[in-house]
């Protein structure tokens, strides 16, 4: 299972403080959720592996600038598989595995965002972004092998 952790601020010339997540068996409730403009949130969201979307609800306002940082691993094949690169799969995916789905130059079973506006794009272990648009975080994925 991953954890991503994602940290909202209004200011996009301040670097919001890097969130620090605990790999937790807690999903997040699918009801939304509106980061404040107005100040610096951190929020959790857990991935399983066993899922192929995992819905956020979380709608972002134009302006803002988030900060993902995704910890935690996921066992992409059966315990008998002797297949290395399959087992313990971080976040950043695995650079051997091609990926195709939804992101084709990035590492396979890697750990993607699904915005609302249909743009996906790779989180891994994570990243900032400013936002321009409102938009939702609707989904967290990993690439199917």
């Amino acid at each position: 299972m991953f954890s991503a952790t994602l940290s909202s601020s209004s200011h996009s010339r301040k670097r919001p403080a890097l969130a620090f997540c605990v790999v937790s068996a807690l999903l997040y409730p699918f009801s939304s959720y509106v980061l404040s403009q107005n100040m610096t949130q951190t929020l959790t969201i857990s991935v399983p592996a066993n899922q192929r979307l995992t819905h956020t609800g979380i709608q972002l306002k134009p302006g803002m600038t988030i900060q993902v940082a995704a910890s935690g691993f996921i066992e992409a094949a059966g315990e008998k598989d002797a297949r290395t690169e399959y087992h313990k799969v971080p976040p950043e995916g695995r650079k051997g595995l091609k990926g195709s789905f939804p992101v084709p130059r990035a590492p396979g079973l890697g750990l993607f965002a699904m915005l609302e506006n249909g743009r996906t794009v790779f989180v891994g272990k994570g990243g900032q972004m400013t936002l321009r648009e409102r938009m939702g975080w609707r989904t967290a994925l990993r690439d199917q092998r």
